[in-house]
């Protein structure tokens, strides 16, 4: 196991909240971001996030009506992932360098995690092929040049 994979797996329960100094206000945020920023989404329409985590994001997105993928390549991750949103939504593991999902899907997130894509331009040509709507994602300029 790589440190970085271990340092995932160790912190997986509980994740959300020891990183975020108000996980409920950031993650309702991120919500109505990806809900409403450019073609906005409809109830009942899916949101793959890739590199889910522990599926904070995932509470925020169902409250709005939308279906919920979460994938993350930590299986600690995907275990409390599964804990937190039970049946109301699909979780996996899987690596954003290759997940597929098995049908198109409205809308595609990443966040915090751009930057574990090997190749930017495969990653962002494979998500179009399955992705509707919209890719939403970020990067933080401070820490990766944007034009890389």
């Amino acid at each position: 196991m790589t440190p970085k994979k271990e340092q995932y797996a160790r912190k997986a329960e509980g994740w959300t909240d020891a990183e975020y100094a108000d996980a409920r206000a950031y993650l309702d945020h991120r919500a109505e971001l990806i809900a409403t920023l450019g073609a906005p989404l409809r109830a009942g329409e899916e949101v793959l996030d890739l590199a889910c985590g522990d599926g904070g994001l995932g509470e925020h997105l169902l409250a709005r009506g939308l279906a919920y993928t979460g994938i993350d390549a930590e299986p600690a991750m995907v275990d409390a992932a599964r804990r937190r949103l039970g049946d109301r939504a699909t979780v996996g593991v899987g690596d954003l360098n290759s997940f597929v999902p098995e049908r198109p899907v409205a809308a595609t997130t990443v966040f915090r995690a751009i930057y574990y894509a090997h190749d930017r331009a495969a990653f962002f040509a494979r998500a179009a092929r399955f992705t509707e709507r919209k890719l939403v994602f970020d990067l933080n300029p401070r820490q990766y040049p944007v034009d890389a």
